[in-house]
């Protein structure tokens, strides 16, 4: 009778440890390139009439969800990307900003849908809506402006060299805001969820972000300072969104 109940026993515990769900996790990884480069804090960057050196580039990642055929897992609700701080170096800026996910379904996926800002529920609220501690608090960095009644999405600030003397004198700033410019992403990809760590890499290029309609670029040192949400420039910047990003 014992050899039977420690037999029955033993099969049981063979089928828990065949029937554990596999163990799977997931590194999507965050990268700034210029014109396809890797983007590094001010480094030189050639533009038509100037040269450009970035020192802030930073932004807001809404809704972040992978889509399957039969299934979609969200990820993030929020989070504050900053490369000012993380590409200060090359070796740096290749590693890029990683968000860890260590505990994921395993699937296989055909796109990634993020928002680059803040989805319109959470930007009608303001930073005292949310605990020191949240990233919509500002505890990560980032900035909310009242006249707008938005945080700023995103960030490029740098300074530039007109005449090639090699002085920076001047500098440049971009803010982008406000619900109208407000973009949701939704990249391809070709995702299998497998047991252990996973993988995925996204890109945005900023020279793309400073594209106009008509081929050219926007002309910095006309406007330099650009931070209203109904202005050419930054409604250029949040309309070159789906062609600045690339997934590898």
């Amino acid at each position: 009778m014992n050899k039977i109940i420690g037999l029955v026993g033993f099969i049981c515990l063979l089928c828990l440890m065949g029937c554990k769900e596999k163990e799977a996790s997931l590194d999507l990884t965050f990268h700034a390139r210029y014109d396809g480069e890797v983007l590094t804090m001010l480094d030189k960057y050639a533009m038509p009439n100037l040269t450009l050196r970035f020192t802030t580039s930073d932004f807001f990642v809404s809704d972040i969800q992978l889509i399957g055929d039969d299934a979609s897992l969200s990820l993030t609700d929020i989070a504050f990307i900053d490369f000012s701080t993380v590409n200060t170096t090359v070796e740096n800026a290749m590693a890029g900003i990683t968000l860890e996910y260590p505990d994921i379904e395993l699937n296989n996926y055909h796109t990634i849908s993020f928002g680059v800002g803040v989805n319109p529920e959470n930007n009608s609220k303001t930073p005292a809506d949310f605990t020191s501690e949240d990233v919509l608090g500002l505890s990560e960095g980032g900035s909310y402006w009242p006249s707008w009644v938005s945080y700023v999405f995103l960030r490029m600030e740098g300074r530039f060299d007109t005449d090639e003397n090699g002085t920076f004198d001047d500098s440049c700033v971009f803010h982008v805001g406000s619900d109208q410019n407000y973009v949701v992403m939704e990249l391809p990809i070709e995702l299998n969820i497998e047991e252990g760590k996973n993988t995925l890499d996204l890109y945005l290029d900023h020279k793309t972000l400073f594209e106009t309609t008509d081929g050219e670029y926007f002309d910095i040192p006309s406007m330099p300072t650009n931070h209203q949400p109904d202005l050419p420039a930054i409604i250029n910047i949040a309309r070159n969104m789906p062609q600045a990003w690339t997934v590898e």
